[in-house]
């Protein structure tokens, strides 16, 4: 969320200063900076999980 509110802060005063157009490039430009230095969007989240391995039909659910 940190990555977010800092973007929306920013979008905000550019939006005031120079208009929606350069806010949304703002936001463009800023998320694609700081998810990178982030190591992606998924990068630094521990909820995170690689997904599985196996392809095919999956297990149907038991009740």
């Amino acid at each position: 969320m940190a990555i977010h509110d800092d973007v929306l802060a920013l979008a905000r005063a550019r939006e005031r200063a120079e208009g929606r157009e350069a806010a949304f490039d703002a936001v463009d430009r800023e998320t694609r900076r700081r998810c990178a230095s982030a190591n992606g969007a998924t990068g630094g989240s521990e909820n995170w999980r690689p997904p599985p391995t196996t392809r095919g039909t999956p297990e149907p659910a038991t009740s």
